[in-house]
């Protein structure tokens, strides 16, 4: 039986190799879950990553090595029990597990592009012209809209990471794949060889598939960034205008308030409502230009 140090090597030479007869081989799996909501990437977060698994293929056994739970191989178990196939020939039992994981790398992928389309939508939406006021002030609330920047940037990194799995999933099963067709495993696939063409021929559709996938999480990722930047703008621009605005009232405060024994407005009945209506005035004023130059 090949020890986990073997079966956990990096090199290809030691993922698929023949050796006395039989053949040997061995990938990494995720073990993360799927989640019953298939745009809950949270939940597809809950596990430890990746695990590894082997093979080793003979004439008469299928020995398979795990360290971790695997939902394919329980799955190809309990299907073997229901129908009570106890003479399936090692090669099939292999197939059946390779060609089930490929099923449920397609499910995660999946998974996978209708969280980044919730992500995208989130992120794009605009305004609706029927929401009311306060809605539409709860929304462009800079706390609300810092919460959800901030949850689609874990959503992304989540997604990341599932990503960068699933790439190391699909490149150890398409070096499986090329290892079941190669004409010296001939003698111990029988007449299973035809069916890993179809197998490698999905694993390079999955295999396109995370590309794009992996291109519109940078996007998205760019974009989000970039609404964050925004958002921050706008936040450095409201604080500017109000210290700007508030300027031209101090400055009729101080004039006002400086202790000269000739000042003529002092002596004025209407002096102080004067002074008043100048600092009102004056502050009204550089908010109506900043607002018709389009700062605000």
């Amino acid at each position: 039986m090949p020890s986990r140090a073997s079966i956990e090597e990096i090199e290809a030479t030691s993922r698929a190799y023949a050796e006395k007869g039989a053949l040997y081989l061995s990938t990494s799996l995720p073990t993360r879950n799927h989640g019953s909501d298939p745009v809950d990437t949270e939940e597809m977060h809950d596990g430890s990553g990746v695990t590894y698994v082997g093979f080793a293929l003979s004439d008469e056994l299928l020995l398979t090595v795990r360290f971790a739970h695997m939902p394919a191989f329980d799955l190809i178990a309990q299907h073997a029990r229901d129908e009570a196939d106890d003479k399936a020939a090692p090669w099939d039992i292999l197939l059946r597990i390779v060609e089930k994981i490929v099923d449920l790398t397609a499910d995660r992928l999946e998974t996978i592009a209708a969280g980044l389309s919730e992500i995208s939508h989130e992120t794009f939406r605009a305004d609706r012209a029927g929401d009311s006021g306060s809605t539409r002030r709860q929304r462009r609330s800079p706390a609300v809209v810092s919460k959800k920047l901030r949850g689609a940037l874990r959503r992304l990194g989540t997604i990341g990471d599932l990503l960068w799995e699933a790439r190391d999933s699909l490149t150890g099963m398409m070096r499986i794949a090329h290892r079941l067709a190669d004409e010296h495993s001939a003698s111990l696939m029988g007449t299973g060889q035809p069916r890993v063409e179809p197998i490698m021929l999905d694993l390079k559709s999955l295999s396109d598939s995370r590309e794009q996938l992996s291109g519109k999480v940078q996007f998205l990722l760019d974009a989000t960034l970039g609404f964050i930047n925004i958002e921050q703008n706008d936040i450095v621009q409201t604080l500017t205008v109000a210290s700007v605005a508030g300027i031209p009232p101090v400055l009729v405060a101080g004039v006002y308030g400086m202790n000269f024994q000739h000042m003529p407005e002092l002596s004025w009945r209407l002096g102080y409502p004067l002074a008043l209506g100048m600092i009102v005035v004056t502050a009204i004023i550089p908010v109506l230009w900043f607002k018709a130059r389009g700062w605000m």
